[in-house]
């Protein structure tokens, strides 16, 4: 009996402290730079590519999707074990 009670009080914690939802974007643009701002690069360097489909003339995209690109790479990089020093 206590189990189910316990059971019941995680399942409904849960349900109440999870993931805080993703704050709302007029458009793909101000999506990526929230993923790039929140340190999320690969999400952000995808969502400039795909807007470089359809804007290839926009310099500042081609900056951002670079700079995602390398953030991410860095990122990588440094989480890798394999490749620290001690």
């Amino acid at each position: 009996m206590m189990f189910g009670g316990f059971l019941i009080a995680a399942i409904i914690v849960n349900y109440f402290i999870g993931d805080p939802p993703l704050p709302h974007f007029a458009n793909a643009r101000e999506k990526a730079s929230y993923y790039y701002e929140t340190q999320n690069f690969t999400k952000a360097e995808h969502l400039y590519g795909s807007l470089l489909q359809t804007d290839s003339d926009d310099l500042d995209l081609h900056y951002a999707f670079i700079s995602s690109h390398y953030a991410a790479e860095k990122n990588d990089r440094a989480g890798d074990s394999s490749l620290k020093t001690n």
